[in-house]
């Protein structure tokens, strides 16, 4: 971390802690969410691989998460070890919106006004 006291180490390391912990108690309740081997995943290999599930991600997200968790893992790519940069960001595909999935309604709205 690049926090300049302690004390605000210590916050954010906490923070991480309980966010963790909620998010586990969360994905336990939600059967579309499960326990994935990011390691055997496909890989993302690529700029066109990425911006395929970009696309979906605005056509599709209905809830912030649905853009803040690519977008950190764009921004986190050049951070992991160039060994295992494939496998973080398979990730993406796990925590993303599909093709199958219906349009959000503020898009569906957008694009009837087109």
């Amino acid at each position: 971390m690049a926090a300049a006291t302690p004390a605000t180490r210590w916050l954010l390391l906490l923070q991480a802690v309980g966010w963790m912990t909620q998010f586990r108690i969360d994905a336990e309740q939600r059967p579309d969410i499960g326990r994935h081997d990011l390691l055997a995943a496909p890989a993302v290999t690529s700029r066109a691989d990425l911006g395929a599930v970009l696309e979906q991600v605005i056509v599709k997200a209905d809830e912030v998460h649905f853009y803040k968790f690519p977008v950190a893992i764009v921004e986190d790519y050049y951070q992991v070890s160039p060994a295992f940069r494939g496998a973080f960001a398979s990730a993406v595909h796990h925590y993303s919106k599909k093709p199958a999935d219906p349009t959000a309604p503020a898009m569906r709205r957008a694009l009837e006004l087109i």
